[in-house]
């Protein structure tokens, strides 16, 4: 698939699902994974790929966040 505004060929994209939660909780998984707001909310929207982003996904699923099914495109592997 090649994306038409910036000419990319997203064969090698890396693609993440959001994962929503309830209103609250975004803060509730900052205390817990000891991070930033803004580091749980780019988690949950497939912006970030580290250890730590795993670990607020996991959280997430696990106090009753649900994962999107609309994909949504994250970078591209070179």
């Amino acid at each position: 698939m090649i994306c038409k505004r910036n000419n990319l060929n997203l064969k090698n994209a890396i693609i993440m699902n959001e994962i929503v939660v309830r209103h609250g909780d975004v803060t509730r998984l900052a205390k817990i994974c000891g991070c930033s707001i803004q580091s749980v909310r780019f988690a949950l929207k497939g912006r970030l790929e580290s250890a730590l982003a795993t670990k607020i996904r996991k959280e997430a699923i696990a106090i009753g966040g649900v994962e999107m099914s609309e994909r949504r495109l994250v970078r591209i592997v070179k």
